[in-house]
């Protein structure tokens, strides 16, 4: 009975963290130890509003009315008790034990999913948004802002701005984020990146000047390029006008 119910608590936990928003985008920086740690507080935490739940409850219901004659409604743990079979040898006591911890056990299991539903709600209120896409959007941000390369890119990403990427390989590339990649269990959101390019070139290897050979605009349609964040050796915001003008006379525009 022990082990079922550590086993309950660290799948429960786990559950948290994967469908609460503020715990799911942090998912990838627990490792060994500390995941278990993380799933186990959290687990805890269900199994005792669970508990909490069910002993409210089951007073509530045994509250009296009309002079102690009636009451709210009826005791759901005698009642799933007394549908046990009498083979398993249990007796009355234990069945209504036996019953009152499923019933915590499987709500322990729902938690997750309610916690999940209500923060989401309470963000959406908070925050005045439409989606629970909008929330998680919100919480990359807050997430991404602990690096700079991050917050540009998600930035440029959300508010529909051109960037100039230079890679290891001294490729360049000018364009804009379509979309970040999603965190799992092992990487967060900022692995990899879906980029749109509208010109693409080199930097030249002694004087570093860039030089552009290909405009996507021409070729035909514009196919999204997967880089790899760690292929990055530069980022910055990108104005073909400003780049027009260092073009025709040397330096950048006052």
């Amino acid at each position: 009975m022990g082990v079922l119910f550590v086993l309950l608590i660290l799948v429960s936990g786990f559950l948290v963290c994967h469908h609460h928003p503020q715990y799911f985008f942090k998912l990838h920086r627990y490792e060994g130890q500390y995941l278990y740690l993380q799933a186990a507080y959290l687990g805890i935490l269900c199994l005792i509003a669970a508990a909490a739940f069910h002993v409210v409850l089951i007073n509530l219901l045994a509250i009296p009315v009309c002079l102690g004659m009636r009451t709210l409604g009826v005791n759901y743990v005698d009642l799933l008790a007394a549908y046990l079979p009498h083979g398993l040898g249990l007796t009355t006591v234990d069945k209504k034990l036996y019953s009152l911890l499923g019933v915590v056990a499987l709500t322990t299991l729902l938690m997750p999913f309610l916690i999940s539903r209500w923060v989401y709600w309470r963000l959406k209120r908070y925050l005045q948004l439409d989606s629970d896409e909008e929330v998680d959007i919100v919480i990359m941000s807050e997430l991404f802002s602990d690096s700079p390369l991050d917050q540009l890119l998600f930035s440029a990403m959300i508010n529909d701005r051109n960037l100039m990427l230079v890679l290891d390989d001294r490729k360049v590339y000018v364009g804009r984020v379509a979309t970040m990649g999603e965190p799992n269990e092992n990487e967060g959101a900022d692995q990899e990146i879906s980029f749109l390019p509208f010109v693409s070139g080199y930097r030249e290897k002694d004087s570093l000047q860039v030089i552009f050979t290909t405009d996507y605009k021409k070729v035909g349609d514009n196919l999204p390029l997967v880089i790899r964040q760690d292929a990055i050796v530069s980022a910055r915001e990108f104005d073909f006008s400003v780049y027009d003008t260092f073009q025709e006379t040397g330096k950048p525009a006052s």
